[in-house]
């Protein structure tokens, strides 16, 4: 039973006639029984092809659920005192469904619910109007068969939710006894299974027909500037990609900030405080990408000079109270009717003290004038804290815009991009080339009080903070519009299958969660309610790699690993066999993937005890089942005592042997064996086999990403050719005339040679024929270039500036898929996610070890004649080193670019080739099955450290580019480098630290005389000492974790301190200060808690008396660690000399254990803290002591770097006795 698509007319105002639209919508609110109506209004939130802004209502959608219908009706046995919630049931009989009983079911539902009301509350519950009765399969496991369920409709969420309630104990189906039914598919919106049932989706266009709504008409629900349409559902279509790809809309959008006051001038405001106001309040408006546009206004609680030209083309609107300007701006909003509402950190700071401050001034949250876009709708906030890996810790609070998407800057451009700090000011200098105005808290703090007291020169002040709050709320938009961010958003949640509100509202997991829903639908298979697993969980594979510096070094990466394996595997929760059904599927059907691994023994699962008893009941009954001697131990602990003999080869019945158990709590590791049967994709026979959900999302996500690519790389292509003009195109229409002319005659050629009967000459009509074909070919390749170029000749303006947005759309479109395509496996492995899979996760990472190893086994030993060997392993790459003189390369007789390709073709495999002159290369096969394919990334110079840690130099493959430009790939005019894991990748060291370390990485990857790493290095460190550097660039960046297990760690310490400062801060935040040394540790020489010498740059640089920079903590923690193992790896042979076993530092003024030259940092730094400890007497005493000059007046440091200097020259000196500089190394 379907409900009618449009509402019982407004006589007097009666809807338009239906026509034909053509939507793109931005926003979805599920509305449950919208304005008392009894149903459920889907509000779509639109623009159409003029980028006017829309509602389309859908009001007869029907909300659902599955019912999972039992294999048994049960038996009521009631308790002895009488408690209704003390009686048991046991099952009696088995049900045979069929339709007839369905609605039998259906009716006994319909009539428990009529006869309840809801809880706590006199309301009778909402009774179904239609229901389905069909056999499907379920998501989890493939069995080969479909269970029977019943699919119930509601009008209403809330009748679902009575439903819901109802079944929580056993219904009584009249004439059949008590059932339990299970409910299924209650997490999957409304919205989305009207998408999936349409063909449609979240934010690409589509058509529709729908009937406008009168502004007069009772049934309009939005505010009169917008229009809105009742839509008829069933009539909607995605509009071709082919058809709409350039037609783009400009979304309006409205940036705001705020500036509030604190009386306490070290504190920041604090909205619960009397006086803390806020009394400023920017707002700018923009259509997207048209800065022409732009409108800014000044909302303020005071005064300022609105005609100063810091506030040119702003308008100011005064209020006399605080209350009247928080009302007031609550009022822009449909002033202005955006679609977007940004800032950057409205959701943790702004939205919070916004709301905060209404309620300070009696104004409750439904008294809030409405900022939405529905008439008859009232505020409210939307508050949420979550946190994943990916997105971190995100604490959202906002009030509700209906119709309008709240958008905060600060999260999303942590998510998107790496960089060392997220303040306005830092991200804007990097990708605006601009940034805040120069005003402080305090500056703001002052002058509110300056006004308030009416201080001569006080309106100027507040002139120049209201500027400041504008520019404030200009920059956000600059920002979306320069990192086109709304193709990223639009195209995300169109992947997604999510509005563009849940991609930072709804975490990670709602996203493949939403997909995989779209892909039941179509199948006809339930999303069942969730099963947990507790496997224990073994990563990927990263091999301990072999330090040392290596010429010739290929990398060959695996093209997404994981989608790949789900893929080439067929791994899916829903094609996954269960143990308990092996027996029922012969060979050839099935694939067995087998492994085992290495597992702490307290490691043991509940999910895999269950399949040891599983495989136990299979073995007993006399199927073959594997088990390792850990396996029968832990059965024979577990009770399973009947096995006392097993045969480990199940194809010989002689090689029987007694079970000897062993004591497993004495074994700190246990070998687990695993083993997981999935349903072929095509059965052995030929007969097509059964495809899991997972593979097939990632075959058709990297099957998108590679048509959006190529469409891509078509308008890349066009971009080039925007400033021809048009004697450019002219030169090329005559270029294509001359090919023409020269195709025309190798025509009449081949005709000539055909037509030939002369063999006089002995002429090979086949090698000439073939030639002139080629020659052919290769014409019609140039002339197809050509024909591109001059096609473009009437584009204008307008054509390459869309040619340009479709470039955007396009490379937001592939990075989203990306997205998705490599979030299937982790969505798989979360065992609290929205559908968790285990059983997929824990192949797809043990066939990923595997396969790694399989391919350097298959490198390794191809090309063992070049002495090829693996120094470095990820997750998904190999590094293979080959050993190739550098003369060979010059002289072409080895191709770096040959072997590169011999590698892929080594791995992925070649069909049979015939070359021009007949002869025949014999094809190769693949070593992996599809898509399984590895590329070969680059040939480099490389020095792997660790695992996750190597530094890379490229290297040229092609000869010719060698001879011209040197042995390295250049970027900038420098050798192009790689690094992984290292200090400089990181983003919060110190400039300081990342000059040093980066200086020894050059020398280090580029082979350098070691001499040469020592004196740079104290030359680095002399300058340090000798306060060369600046300040700023010791300034170190670290992001503020939550709930420390140790109170005492430095940042918790670091983030205390700020607060009783006045400066809190809250966890995520990034934080910027020096190490110094404190007062307290120059008078007691005892070191204190690195915490306490934390200090926030800017407030240790406004000091008149700073506290000095800590040296040594410098150089100790900031460098120690990775720069000596850097400078031990890169100079193995010298350090390894015993001829140097001596050489180093040995304290003079302790007892501390002397220093070898291989930790050149440890080293000096043994040496400052040596001298560090000395007396300002005692110092002068052993500086004199050399015969150097020493004058009290400058400080102890600058006298400690010139005998760092002294000291590491004379350890040169002594290495060059043996190594001199001007031979090889």
């Amino acid at each position: 039973m379907s409900r009618p698509p449009y509402p019982l007319d407004d006589l007097n105002n009666p809807l338009g006639e239906e026509e034909t639209l053509y939507l793109k919508t931005f926003e979805y609110d599920e509305n449950d029984d919208f304005e008392e109506t009894g149903r459920l209004n889907i509000h779509m939130w639109c623009h159409n092809q003029k980028s006017d802004t829309c509602l389309a209502r859908v009001t007869n959608f029907r909300v659902y659920c599955c019912l999972e219908l039992p294999s048994h009706n049960l038996r009521q046995i009631p308790s002895d005192d009488g408690d209704f919630k003390k009686t048991t049931y046991e099952p009696e009989n088995f049900i045979s469904w069929d339709e007839e009983l369905s609605k039998k079911v259906f009716e006994s539902l319909c009539h428990k619910l009529g006869t309840s009301t809801r809880f706590r509350k006199n309301v009778a519950k909402e009774i179904p109007f239609d229901f389905h009765y069909g056999k499907f399969r379920d998501i989890y496991y493939y069995t080969g068969k479909k269970k029977p369920y019943l699919y119930v409709f509601f009008d209403t969420l809330k009748g679902r939710n009575d439903l819901l309630d109802t079944i929580k104990y056993p219904v009584y189906v009249k004439g059949e006894g008590y059932m339990q039914f299970v409910m299924h598919e209650n997490k999957i919106t409304t919205t989305r299974r009207m998408m999936s049932k349409q063909k449609c989706k979240y934010t690409k266009w589509f058509k529709v027909k729908g009937k406008k709504v009168p502004i007069e008409s009772s049934l309009r629900v939005s505010d009169d500037p917008l229009t809105e349409y009742i839509i008829n559902y069933e009539t909607m279509e995605q509009v071709p990609d082919t058809e709409c790809r350039d037609w783009f809309v400009c979304p309006k959008i409205m940036s705001w900030d705020g500036e509030m006051y604190s009386k306490n001038h070290k504190q920041m405001p604090n909205h619960r405080r009397l006086y803390d106001e806020l009394y400023l309040i920017s707002v700018v408006f923009q259509y997207m990408n048209r800065p022409e546009t732009m409108r800014k206004y000044c909302l303020i609680h005071g005064e300022c000079d609105e005609n100063d030209p810091l506030l040119a083309d702003c308008e100011v609107i005064k209020y006399e109270t605080e209350r009247d300007l928080l009302i007031g701006f609550a009022r822009m909003f449909r002033y202005l009717d955006p679609d977007m509402v940004m800032g950057y950190n409205t959701s943790s700071f702004d939205y919070p003290y916004l709301i905060g401050r209404f309620e300070r001034n009696d104004i409750s949250v439904e008294d809030i004038p409405n900022t939405g876009r529905l008439k008859r709708d009232v505020s409210s906030i939307f508050e949420l804290n979550w946190s994943s890996s990916g997105a971190g810790k995100n604490n959202i609070v906002f009030l509700r815009h209906k119709g309008r998407i709240p958008f905060d800057l600060l999260p999303n451009i942590k998510r998107l991009y790496k960089l060392r700090k997220y303040t306005m000011e830092y991200v804007c200098q990097t990708y605006l080339g601009e940034g805040k105005h120069p005003v402080t808290a305090k500056y703001m703090f002052e002058t509110y009080e300056a006004m308030w007291r009416n201080d001569p020169g006080a309106v100027d002040k507040m002139t120049k903070v209201a500027a400041y709050c504008v520019q404030d709320s200009i920059l956000p938009i600059k920002l979306f519009d320069n990192r086109k961010l709304w193709y990223h958003l639009s195209s995300l949640s169109s992947a997604a299958g999510v509005s563009i509100l849940e991609l930072f509202t709804r975490g990670e997991q709602i996203r493949c969660y939403s997909n995989i829903a779209d892909e039941c639908y179509k199948q006809g298979i339930v999303l069942s309610n969730p099963q947990y697993f507790d496997y224990y969980y073994k990563g990927g594979f990263v091999a301990k790699p072999i330090p040392g510096v290596y010429k010739y070094v290929y990398t060959l990466d695996f093209s997404s690993l994981y989608p790949s394996i789900m893929q080439a595997y067929n791994l899916s929760i829903d094609s996954i066999i269960k143990i308990e059904d092996w027996p029922r599927f012969p060979e050839g059907t099935y694939e067995s993937i087998d492994f085992e691994q290495e597992e702490p023994f307290e490691a043991l699962s509940a999910s895999y005890r269950k399949d040891l008893e599983d495989k136990y009941l299979l073995y007993m009954s006399n199927y073959p089942i594997k088990f390792t001697q850990d396996d029968l131990s832990t059965l024979y602990h577990l009770g399973r005592q009947e096995i006392k003999r097993y045969n480990f080869n199940p194809e010989n019945s002689s090689e029987d042997i007694d079970i000897d158990p062993e004591d497993l709590t004495q074994k700190q590791t246990v070998i687990r064996r695993y083993e997981v049967r999935v349903i072929r994709k095509v059965f052995a026979d030929g007969t097509p086999g059964y495809e899991g959900i997972m593979p097939l999302l990632e075959r058709k996500w990297v099957g998108e990403r590679k048509l959006v690519k190529k469409d891509m790389k078509k308008c890349e292509n066009i971009e080039k050719y925007k400033n021809y003009n048009k004697e450019d195109f002219k030169k090329i229409g005559r270029e294509i005339e001359d090919i023409k002319e020269k195709m025309t005659s190798i025509e009449e050629k081949i005709k000539e040679i055909e037509n030939s009967v002369d063999l006089s000459e002995n002429l090979d009509k086949n090698s000439i024929n073939k030639k002139l074909n080629k020659e052919l070919d290769e014409f019609h390749e140039k002339i197809a270039g050509k024909m591109f170029i001059y096609e473009l000749r009437d584009f204008t303006k307008e054509d390459f500036d869309k040619n340009k947005s479709l470039i955007y759309v396009y490379d937001a479109s592939q990075k989203a898929v990306k997205v998705m395509a490599n979030s299937g496996y982790g969505f798989n492995g979360v065992p609290t996610g929205m559908l968790p899979a285990l059983p997929v996760a824990i192949c797809t990472t043990a066939l990923g070890r595997k396969l790694i190893g399989i391919a350097n086994d298959v490198l390794t030993k191809k090309f063992a004649h070049l002495g090829a060997k693996v120094v470095y392993n990820d997750t998904d790459s190999s590094m293979v080193c080959l050993d190739i003189n550098d003369e060979d390369v010059l002289s072409g007789k080895i191709n770096l670019q040959q072997i590169a390709d011999e590698m892929e073709y080594t791995i992925n495999g070649r069909p049979e080739q015939v070359l021009d002159d007949g002869t025949i290369i014999p094809a190769i096969e693949a070593v992996f099955r599809s898509p399984l394919t590895m590329e070969c990334e680059n040939c480099c110079q490389m020095c792997p450290l660790k695992p996750k840690y190597y530094i890379k130099a490229h290297r040229e493959m092609n000869l010719e580019k060698i001879k011209k430009n040197g042995p390295f790939k250049l970027e900038d005019g420098k050798p192009e480098l790689t690094t992984k894991g290292i200090l400089t990748s990181k983003k919060g060291n110190s400039q300081f630290a990342n000059v040093v370390y980066d200086d020894l990485v050059n020398k280090v990857i580029f082979m350098d005389h070691i001499v040469n790493m020592l004196n740079s290095l104290s030359k680095r460190i002399c300058d340090f000492l000798s306060d060369r550097f600046d300040p700023k660039d010791l300034c170190r960046v670290t992001e503020l974790g939550s709930n420390y297990a140790n109170e005492n760690y430095f940042m918790n310490v670091f983030a205390n301190n700020l607060t009783k400062l006045g400066m809190p801060v809250k966890p995520g935040e990034r934080l910027e200060y020096l190490i110094v040394r404190t007062r307290h540790e120059i008078e007691t020489g005892k070191d204190e808690n690195v915490g306490n010498k934390c200090r926030e740059f800017s407030l240790w640089d406004a000091d008149p008396l700073k506290e000095s920079i800590d040296y040594c903590y410098y150089i100790e923690k900031g460098l120690e660690m990775q720069f000596d193992y850097l400078f031990y790896v890169g100079n193995l042979n010298i350090i390894s000399d015993p001829r140097l076993s001596d050489l180093g530092y040995k304290p003079q003024f302790s007892r501390c254990h002397g220093v070898h030259f291989s930790s050149p940092i440890k080293m000096i730094a043994s040496l400052i803290r040596d001298y560090m400890k000395l007396s300002d007497q005692d110092f002068a005493i052993s500086y004199m002591s050399y015969g150097f000059y020493y004058d009290p007046k400058y400080p102890r440091n600058h006298y400690i770097a010139f005998l760092v200097d002294v000291f590491v020259n004379r350890i040169c000196n002594v290495i060059m006795k043996y190594y001199p500089l001007q031979k090889s190394i």
